[in-house]
């Protein structure tokens, strides 16, 4: 059976309205109306009586807000008299006017299992919405939303009579009791009694395969997939998609004021950082390398030494805003904090554990150029003025800050 690697997210707002539309021209070849009149165990006389439906509309205006208030406080009353032509004339009314919705669909298959008449070839495409979309509702924090359903075909939300969803979540766990139903039966009783994790189990698990629930999940993965496929390709054509990136970063390491004595160095980096579609987040570490050009003093093991080697070293987060904000193309306002040290130890000292590094704080500012190639490449141009200052006990003034360039190259893992 298929993974669900999709998350189930909450609502319509996460599917696109021409895929809503698509479905609905699809919709339903067998009406629910059609599929209660044939169930011969629930409808013997569908048209004995004539009830006057609009009579007991509590209403201002024939709505389906109205509609739907009033038929889910005479559902349950009718239920428990046991006045099935009249819930069917209710029902094929409901339907007429607003389409399948989800509290109508919930009562029929419920009513349709205790009639032991269930069958599933009318089942619209919207099912798993239906299902989600009362999930959501049980299991908000705000018991009062569990009053209301998202109707399809208005695209607004309609409240219910209060005790229509109690009532309905009863009958579900009685009909559990039932013997010999079957898979899909159960499923429908083990959710409607908000056995939620049951029921999505026993989807998963392949026990529904072959049935019209299934097929309606697989087809709601598919097409979702499809969507976030679609938009992923039509994003990363304009690469404006969000993604982490990592790449090399090669520069140059100045200084300025005092700090200049230790003459400019290459650096080499790594940077690894996220984009969005106007902001960066981002890793950089750096070595700058090579001997100074001449001698500073620094303290090495508690003393004293003047030496021209020369290690940088720096870790840091940087942020930036896009300025630019254009297809594969961002220009950032950066700044960012970090770590900054100087060792002026030898090979030597190192391997022997001698302490020596200058340290400081590492506060910088600059702009960013970020370019992202077909190939899902990147290229950036970092500038950047780093504020820092170096604490080089008894030895050589090295007050200043530095100014750093550097290119990186990577690649964007956009998704």
């Amino acid at each position: 059976m298929f993974a669900w690697s999709i998350p189930l997210l909450c609502k319509l707002f996460l599917i696109n309205k021409t895929v809503f539309v698509l479905r609905q021209k699809r919709h339903i070849t067998l009406s629910l109306t059609m599929v209660l009149m044939i169930s011969s165990g629930i409808m013997k006389n569908a048209h004995a009586q004539e009830i006057d439906i609009e009579a007991v509309i509590e209403k201002h205006s024939i709505a389906c807000s109205d509609i739907a208030f009033s038929a889910s406080k005479l559902i349950p009353e009718y239920h428990r008299s046991g006045r099935s032509d009249t819930l069917t004339t209710l029902l094929r009314y409901w339907e007429e006017h607003c389409g399948i919705t989800e509290p109508m669909m919930r009562f029929s298959i419920l009513w349709q299992i205790q009639a032991r008449e269930f069958n599933d070839e009318w089942l619209p495409a919207l099912l798993p919405e239906f299902l989600y979309d009362y999930q959501d509702a049980a299991l908000a924090e705000d018991e009062s939303l569990a009053n209301f359903y998202f109707d399809f075909e208005a695209w607004a939300y309609f409240p219910l009579y209060p005790g229509y969803n109690d009532y309905t979540r009863a009958l579900a766990w009685e009909l559990q009791q039932l013997p010999d139903i079957s898979a899909a039966e159960k499923f429908f009783t083990l959710f409607y009694s908000h056995g939620f994790e049951e029921a999505m189990e026993q989807l998963s698990s392949g026990v529904l395969s072959g049935t019209t629930i299934d097929s309606l999940f697989l087809q709601r993965e598919s097409e979702l997939q499809e969507m976030q496929k679609a938009e992923k390709d039509e994003r990363q054509q304009q690469g404006t998609l969000p993604g982490f990136h990592v790449g090399f970063k090669f520069g140059t390491w100045m200084p300025t004021d005092k700090l200049k004595q230790l003459g400019s160095h290459p650096q080499l980096g790594i940077l690894a950082g996220r984009n969005t579609e106007n902001a960066l987040l981002q890793l950089q570490l750096s070595l700058g390398f090579l001997e100074a050009p001449q001698a500073y003093t620094a303290e090495i093991g508690g003393t004293l030494y003047e030496t021209t080697d020369f290690l940088q070293v720096y870790a840091g987060i940087h942020t930036g805003f896009d300025m630019l904000s254009k297809p594969r193309h961002s220009l950032y306002i950066t700044g960012g904090v970090g770590y900054d040290g100087i060792d002026p130890r030898n090979n030597a000292e190192r391997e022997e554990g001698v302490k020596g590094m200058i340290h400081a704080l590492n506060i910088n500012a600059g702009i960013t150029y970020h370019r992202i190639f077909e190939g899902n490449r990147f290229f950036s141009i970092i500038v950047k003025h780093n504020f820092v200052d170096y604490r080089n006990n008894g030895g050589s003034d090295l007050s200043g800050n530095v100014v750093s360039i550097g290119i990186g190259y990577g690649f964007q893992d956009i998704f």
